[in-house]
């Protein structure tokens, strides 16, 4: 869904009945997915419900941005909320970049490197919590090095398996399987896994398969592999500067 408007309605919502709305909106599991925003985005609840009472995760934009550069350790984004780096599931919206960052002198130093966005886009969408936003654009911007970089970003494949992994495990649990500055993997209910990879060399882990499908069969959306669990333990090679999510077929 790519919502690129600038028109709200004029009538103005009562708050008991919007807050309803509010709720609703988290707990109907697949009801929405991720927005995808364009360079005149106003995120809209239906046809008459702005929503003024969730915020842009900029607490945990500023995390991940820090976490993903260099020194910067994944571990801080175990359990952001529990540590004030991020804002309450029920409140965020989560995003890697947004339509301030590439268009102001000021804020372009906010941008990750392509490939370290794409990795950032993977813990977003494959993380519990808040509603993703995805920024796209029609080649706005002047720098000659963004062009086609963010151009219908939420059609390009990567993205679309991460959409397909979010919409697949909205509301399931996460829980951490490996964690260590540069490593992260963690599960989401017993369908799915997400392994992100920050550093320049491959690393393999090793983790318990306890609370996944187990027999099962799970397949990479990024990279379109198979892999097999059968046994208590699994070992898992991720190359360097890559991420996977892994779905129970």
């Amino acid at each position: 869904m790519k919502i690129n408007t600038t028109h709200i309605t004029s009538q103005k919502p009562k708050a008991p009945d919007f807050k309803n709305k509010i709720q609703t909106f988290f707990e109907t599991a697949n009801a929405w997915g991720v927005f995808v925003m364009g360079s005149t985005f106003v995120l809209m609840l239906g046809a008459a419900y702005l929503v003024y009472i969730l915020q842009n995760d900029f607490t945990q934009f500023n995390n991940i941005r820090e976490d993903y550069s260099y020194g910067g350790s994944l571990r801080h984004l175990v359990r952001p909320q529990d540590y004030g780096n991020a804002l309450p599931w029920n409140r965020a919206v989560t995003f890697v970049v947004n339509h301030d960052v590439p268009h102001n002198d000021g804020f372009r130093s906010w941008l990750l490197s392509p490939q370290d966005e794409h990795l950032a886009h993977v813990y977003m969408l494959g993380r519990d919590g808040g509603v993703p936003l995805i920024y796209s654009d029609n080649n706005e911007s002047h720098y000659l090095e963004d062009k086609d970089r963010w151009l219908n970003l939420y059609k390009r494949p990567d993205i679309t398996a991460m959409i397909t992994f979010h919409n697949a495990l909205h509301g399931e649990s996460m829980v951490m399987l490996y964690e260590s500055d540069i490593l992260l993997v963690f599960r989401r209910g017993d369908r799915g896994i997400v392994a992100i990879n920050k550093s320049d060399s491959d690393q393999r882990v090793d983790f318990n398969t306890w609370g996944l499908k187990n027999p099962g069969t799970y397949i990479d959306l990024i990279h379109n592999h198979r892999l097999t669990i059968s046994e208590n333990r699994l070992s898992l090679l991720i190359p360097s500067r890559s991420a996977q999510m892994w779905l129970l077929d």
